[in-house]
């Protein structure tokens, strides 16, 4: 059987982002057998969708690029399987775009090299000290925008330097205050 691979960003945002990975995977696996998709399923006793995730969000954190590969048996275009996938779904979790991508594509943890989050706080801040190279961060990009702080997260040797949740601890250190919002703004490839 042939098998077609798509790439699919979707967004995950305030109240989902307290729905772990195991249930999003759950919620994804169900909308696409209401849509009635040609999903492909692994071999074996207990078939399942051949639907992988890339790197799990931690719950609390809201994200507009989140990615998933799903293989398909019969090749569709991008937009009509978008169209056709969000109806099932709800606005908060719709999927935004979707590549055809070629069987032999890396993964999607393979091919991640950074996360871009973004920090929002209930007040202005102004712009503090800067962090340390001590911290572990190959390179930063840093701006301070009204209420927001935006810090460029980068992988080393396929391993993140900091987690969310960590960057939060430091900055609630840094400036007496934790945000309100965090929220994973792009993957870089």
């Amino acid at each position: 059987m042939d098998k077609f691979r798509y790439r699919v960003k979707h967004q995950k945002i305030a109240p989902f982002h307290f729905i772990s990975q195991l249930d999003l995977s759950r919620l994804w696996s169900r909308a696409f057998r209401r849509a009635g998709l040609p999903v492909a399923y692994s071999q074996g006793f207990n078939p399942r969708p051949l639907l992988s995730f890339g790197p799990a969000l931690p719950l609390g954190v809201e994200s507009r690029a989140e990615y998933w590969d799903v293989f398909l048996y019969r090749e569709l275009s991008p937009e009509e399987m978008l169209m056709i996938l969000n109806r099932e779904v709800l606005s908060e979790l719709k999927a935004e775009e979707a590549d055809i991508l070629p069987l032999s594509f890396p993964s999607i943890s393979r091919s991640t090299k950074g996360v871009r989050y973004s920090y929002y706080f209930s007040q202005s801040i102004e712009e503090k000290a800067g962090l340390s190279p001590e911290m572990g961060i190959e390179e930063e990009k840093r701006e301070v925008v009204g209420e927001l702080f935006v810090v460029l997260f980068l992988f080393k040797e396929e391993k993140i330097l900091y987690s969310p949740a960590k960057w939060a601890e430091i900055l609630r250190k840094e400036w007496g205050e934790s945000p309100v919002k965090i929220v994973k703004e792009e993957v870089l490839w």
